[in-house]
């Protein structure tokens, strides 16, 4: 299954123009990782399935529909302050007092 999902991730990777992949999927009872390109076109330095990428801005749309998913399952309501479910949650501002989920 390893090989197989290297060369369809070294695909993927190629048709959309991505310099660098790493990929872990737990299947089976088994964990399988693949890696392909580069983690930097400058430095050349390969990708492996132990490399850290920048996710930047691209985890927002995950934990907006994570959030949604949970207000779907009536486990938490958007208007309600995050804090109620995250006791510890804090920002430099103090603000956390008034974010809702």
């Amino acid at each position: 299954m390893s090989e197989n999902l290297r060369e369809r991730l070294d695909a993927a990777a190629r048709r959309h123009g991505v310099p660098g992949a790493a990929l872990a999927i737990w299947a089976g009872g088994e964990l399988v990782e693949a890696a392909t390109g580069v983690v930097n076109r400058n430095t050349g330095v390969r990708t492996t399935a132990d490399s850290v990428f920048q996710v930047g801005s691209t985890t927002k749309v995950w934990t907006a529909a994570l959030v949604m998913q949970l207000v779907d399952e009536g486990l938490i309501e958007l208007d309600r302050p995050v804090r109620e479910y995250l006791p510890e949650f804090a920002v430099a501002d103090g603000a956390e007092k008034v974010i809702t989920a």
